[in-house]
């Protein structure tokens, strides 16, 4: 079905998971009989035949009024391309012109409240807003400048999860979270167990909410392995599923449980940290400093 709703007939190709973009972990390609390419998204079916990799991301992303939101991407996978999507926007805008356009209002705005009533600055921390903070703190010896800690945050998680053994640990968990949530009776059978929530709590940011998802996941460890290892599970026909075999592997395996384990508790300052300075309940500046030493101390 393509993204007006029409069926279209399309001839399937090989994998195209090799790819780099990040949203052919989540799309299949194929050849309608035209010989146009076409894009199936593996969530909900749909296929669309132009706009490229970029229009299924759009797609998985949602808010997108050129294309229809999928209804049954998982929510680490929307805010992955939401994050793409945003970074791809970012790097379009051309900095050079929001450098000329900040100067002279951040400089008229310190001018109008008198460069004596600025003691401190925060921005975003971009490329541009650096080199603004740098030429306020040359302009005025008196005013110092900082980038905003949420952001910083950010940051550092996205660092962390980079590396390989993590990002490693965050994929196998996202594959354990689109397998269940894409069979309603698996979830159905999760529902009846005591205690049982949403193994997703999207978080402020995405590296956030992909931490919290390991978090989550992590917590329902032992319902996870009583799913995979019940009769009504070994007798279904899921259990027979190519996917299935990989996806019990991860859930039986302890390693793995250990690892999210020792992760989690790893960045659980930070995040702890995340949600006290990017919330509007109250200032958090008094909070910055003494939380960034206990998550110091903390990791």
């Amino acid at each position: 079905m393509d993204s007006s709703g029409q069926n279209s007939t399309s001839i399937s190709t090989p994998s195209t998971r090799g790819k780099t973009d990040p949203a052919w972990e989540h799309v299949t390609e194929g050849r309608a009989h035209d010989g146009n390419k076409t894009f199936t998204c593996l969530y909900c079916g749909n296929t669309i035949k132009s706009g490229g990799i970029n229009r299924m991301k759009k797609h998985l992303a949602g808010n997108y009024g050129e294309v229809g939101p999928c209804k049954k991407v998982p929510a680490d996978v929307r805010f992955r391309m939401e994050d793409c999507l945003k970074a791809i926007r970012e790097k379009k805008r051309p900095i050079e012109e929001t450098y000329e356009q900040f100067i002279p209002y951040g400089l008229e705005i310190i001018e109008w409240v008198g460069v004596s009533n600025v003691v401190h600055m925060v921005t975003d921390n971009g490329a541009n807003y650096v080199a603004i903070g740098r030429l306020i703190n040359e302009t005025y010896k008196t005013i110092n400048w900082s980038p905003r800690a949420a952001h910083c945050l950010n940051l550092i998680l996205g660092e962390i999860l980079k590396m390989t053994h993590i990002n490693d640990l965050a994929t196998r968990a996202s594959k354990v979270t689109r397998y269940v949530y894409n069979r309603p009776w698996l979830v159905a059978w999760l529902r009846k167990r005591k205690g049982w929530t949403k193994t997703m709590h999207p978080g402020a940011t995405h590296f956030a909410t992909t931490f919290i998802a390991l978090h989550t996941t992590h917590k329902y460890m032992h319902n996870l392995k009583a799913l995979v290892t019940s009769t009504n599970f070994v007798d279904s026909k899921y259990a027979k599923e190519k996917t299935a075999k990989e996806i019990i592997a991860i859930i039986l395996d302890n390693k793995f449980w250990n690892d999210c384990l020792i992760i989690v508790k790893i960045v659980e300052p930070l995040v702890r940290l995340l949600r006290i300075v990017d919330g509007d309940v109250k200032p958090s500046i008094g909070y910055v400093f003494e939380g960034i030493y206990r998550a110091r101390t903390g990791i």
